[in-house]
C-alpha cells in the first residue's frame, strides 16, 4: 500500500515536536522486564502501543512525523536502557 503523505508543512512538524517535548516522557514503569513480558501479551501490547501513539501524535493527525517518532524512540531508549 502507498505510504501516507505528511499533511502538515515542516513548520507544523517543528511545532508538534515542541508539543511532544512539553509532554512527560514514557512512564518510568516501562522497564526492560516489563517490555519483555509485553511480548507474551499481545492484547496488552496492542493497547499500550495505541496509547503511546496517541500520546506522541502531538498534532493529532493520525501519523507520527519525524519529530514525534524521534521523541518516542528517545523516551523508549531511556526507559529500556538502550544506548543511542
Amino acid at each position: 500500500p502507498p505510504m501516507p503523505q505528511p499533511s502538515a508543512p515542516v513548520a507544523s512538524s517543528k511545532e508538534a515536536a515542541e508539543e511532544v517535548e512539553d509532554q512527560p516522557s514514557i512512564e518510568l514503569s516501562m522497564t526492560p522486564a516489563y517490555a519483555k513480558s509485553l511480548l507474551s501479551t499481545p492484547n496488552l501490547m496492542s493497547s499500550l502501543c495505541q496509547s503511546y501513539f496517541r500520546k506522541y501524535d502531538a498534532n493529532s493527525d493520525g501519523v507520527l512525523d519525524v519529530h514525534e517518532a524521534l521523541a518516542l524512540v528517545e523516551d523508549l531508549q531511556e526507559c529500556l536502557e538502550i544506548p543511542p
